[in-house]
This record gives C-alpha cells, sequence and structure tokens, in this order.
C-alpha cells in the first residue's frame, strides 16, 4: 500500500501497535528497556491517523497500558484490543482483526479468563471463516468449544455451536447445520438467560431455510430473531436476510425497503457491500438497466473479500444475461466459478453449475414476475414498511 493511500497511517499505526504487544508479551532483543522510548515511538505514529478515526484513541490507549504495566499480562489491554478488533470487524478488515484474536487467543490462560479465551476464539474463528479458511476457523471453534466446556459455561458453549453450524452451512452440508441449530435452538428456550443465543441461532436457522428454498419459514425466523436482539450489527444482518427471502419470494418492493434501510444506517461495511450487491440483483430481476450498471460501478470499486466476490460476480454474470451481454455473463460467470472452487463455496458452486445447464438448455430466465405477500408473512412486510418509514427513507 503506498504512503498516499488514506488507510495508510491508520493500517500502519495499528500495525505498530501490535508488534509492540507481540514484543511486549515475549519480550527479546527487538525491544529492550526501558520500554517507554518505545512506546513513545509508536505513540508518534499514532498521531499521524486521522483524528476521526475511532481506532486512534483505542490504540493509543493500548500504548499507553503498556508504557505504565508491570508484568507483562494481555488482560491489562484485552478490552481495547477486543474493541480494535470490532472496528475491523465492522470494516471487513479480517485479515488484521484475525492477527489480533489470535494474539489474545495465545497468550490468555484459559483458567485466569475462560471467557476472554471463548470470545477470543470465536471472533478468530469468524473472521477465518470470513476469509475462507474453513479448516483453521474449525481447530478455533474447537478451542473454544474446549474452554467452554472446562469453564462449565453452558451459554458459550451453546454459541460455539452456532459457529460449527455456520461451517456446516458454508461447505455446502444444510442437513448437519440445520440438526445442530434445531438441537440449539431447543436447548435455549429452557433457560431465559440463553436469550441471546437464541436469537443468534434463529437467525442462522433462517439463513439455513432460505439454502433450503423454504422462504416464508426464513423470513419467520429471522424477524422472531429479530425480537431477542440487542446487537446493531446483529440487527442488520437479520434485516438483510429478511429482504433476501422477500426478493427470492418475488415480492421486491419489501425487498427493497428493507435494504434501503440497510443502505442507510448498517454499521459493518461488510454489510453495505451485500446490500449493493443485492439490489444489483434486484434490478436484474426487473430489468432496471441504470440501477444495476450503479451498483456494479460502486462493487468493482470495492476490494471485495473472496467468498463475496464469488456471489458477486455470479449476480453479475446473471444480470449480463438478462441484459443480453452474453459475451461479458460468461466471463463473469467464469470468474464467479473459480473463486467458488478456490474458497469451496459448494453451495455457490452448485448454483453456478446449475446455471451454466439452463444456458446450455436456453431455460436461463431473465426477468421475474413481481408476486403477492404471503399471507403467512404480511405481518413482517408491514412491519418493514413502518421501519423504512421511520428511517426516512423514500420508497
Amino acid at each position: 500500500m503506498p504512503a498516499s493511500d488514506p488507510e495508510w497511517h491508520a493500517l500502519q499505526g495499528g500495525l505498530r501497535v501490535l508488534e509492540l504487544v507481540d514484543a511486549w508479551l515475549t519480550p527479546d532483543e527487538r525491544i529492550p528497556a526501558p520500554i517507554a522510548e518505545h512506546v513513545l515511538a509508536v505513540i508518534g505514529a499514532l498521531e499521524a491517523m486521522p483524528v476521526t478515526n475511532a481506532a486512534r484513541a483505542i490504540l493509543t490507549g493500548i500504548a499507553i497500558a503498556i508504557e505504565h504495566a508491570g508484568v507483562p499480562d494481555v488482560r491489562l489491554i484485552a478490552p481495547r484490543l477486543m474493541a480494535y478488533g470490532r472496528s475491523l470487524d465492522y470494516d471487513a478488515k479480517w485479515s488484521l482483526a484475525a492477527d489480533i484474536y489470535r494474539t489474545l487467543a495465545i497468550h490468555i490462560l484459559p483458567s485466569a479468563d475462560p471467557a476472554l479465551a471463548i470470545d477470543a476464539n470465536m471472533r478468530l474463528g469468524y473472521c477465518l471463516r470470513m476469509l475462507g479458511d474453513f479448516t483453521s476457523a474449525e481447530l478455533a471453534y474447537a478451542q473454544a468449544a474446549q474452554v467452554a466446556a472446562s469453564a462449565g459455561d453452558a451459554s458459550r458453549a451453546l454459541q460455539v455451536r452456532l459457529g460449527d453450524a455456520a461451517l456446516a452451512w458454508m461447505r455446502g452440508n444444510l442437513p448437519l447445520a440445520e440438526e445442530i441449530l434445531d438441537a440449539t435452538i431447543a436447548q435455549s428456550r429452557t433457560d431465559p438467560e440463553y436469550a441471546a443465543v437464541r436469537g443468534l441461532a434463529l437467525h442462522d436457522r433462517a439463513v439455513v431455510a432460505h439454502s433450503r428454498g423454504q422462504y416464508e419459514h426464513a423470513i419467520q425466523f429471522a424477524y422472531e430473531a429479530l425480537q431477542h436482539t440487542q446487537s446493531l450489527t446483529g440487527r442488520d444482518r437479520l434485516l438483510g436476510d429478511i429482504a433476501n427471502a422477500f426478493q427470492a419470494l418475488g415480492v421486491y418492493s419489501t425487498a427493497r425497503e428493507a435494504y434501503l434501510i440497510l443502505a442507510a444506517t448498517a454499521q459493518e461495511q461488510y454489510v453495505r457491500w451485500v446490500v449493493a450487491v443485492n439490489l444489483l440483483e434486484i434490478a436484474a430481476l426487473e430489468g432496471s438497466d441504470p440501477i444495476f450498471w450503479q451498483q456494479s460501478a460502486k462493487l468493482e470499486a470495492e476490494r471485495l473479500p473472496g467468498p463475496l466476490e464469488a456471489s458477486y460476480r455470479f449476480f453479475l454474470a446473471k444480470g449480463l444475461h438478462t441484459f443480453g451481454r452474453i459475451d461479458e455473463a460468461a466471463v463473469a460467470l467464469g470468474q464467479a466459478g473459480q473463486l467458488a472452487s478456490a474458497y469451496k463455496l459448494n453451495q455457490l458452486s452448485f448454483e453456478i453449475d446449475n446455471f451454466r445447464s439452463e444456458i446450455a438448455r436456453g431455460e436461463a430466465q431473465h426477468l421475474r414476475p413481481v408476486r403477492r405477500t404471503p399471507v403467512s408473512v404480511e405481518y413482517v412486510a408491514t412491519a418493514i414498511s413502518e421501519m423504512r418509514e421511520l428511517a426516512g427513507q423514500p420508497a
């Protein structure tokens, strides 16, 4: 990355702090005493970060805590490291976030702080999963499960199962994902203290139902999960999943309303990328050429993570085919196939192969008819319209 890049100082500051953390926790010749001089140099790098960057205060706090610490102990800086990792999560910088969570997972003693050890491994598993490194993600989740079992933390043990279900889903093993989630939801209903886990499990169950083509069930699961979700990011993702299911049903008006809410309010960069992909797909389904190219231009300017890039190329191919740009569609579909294979996205690979077969048989659908809202989910559609009005977004 050139020093002229707007994010250069922010990432450089973060890396300098992580180097300081590594050296502080595993002292060697890289940082001889006195450590205060080296902390001062790191703070100098942080001062080059934009003052509007929220991570600047977090990173400065880490450096100062190290300066005033006695014996190196990761717990002294763990809350700030977790906060920095989450800020990177929001911006979809999963490689650097994974490095942070890995540092915590390595240096925290599970017997001293089992909750932190579990959370660090869970976040590490999530980041690795989003990067397409499923094998390493599985190991992180297994470590979290082991710590939770040793600590007798039933709530976090249930939450770890959600990571296992997510991996099963991403690998295309929908029956296993469904089995894990149904068992988790049933167990979470036995104790009010598991309400947060129940919300997460219902959300993931909605995702699996969508993958099964059970769109009305997906909407119902997701809307129930929304009632248990306190997290703003969790709310964003649920709205996205509800929109996806309405889109799959052909109820584009409600889907678009939910996406417009997200475009204005989403906390995470990743969610905003997904919204752009879905608005692009709706534009292709409805034959709206200008909106399709507007969303495509927006996505082409971004550095998307591999799995999402694969989905984008797939929907780009479908849209190009709809608009009669057959050769360009073939190129985009080939790119989607290569990415799906590289990241072992089995479900997406199946959809790509199926679309290729439809094209070969001359059966590929172009514009899809708009359908009425099914009675079973009318209450959800009404709630989405009310939310859009409250958010001040046009229909």
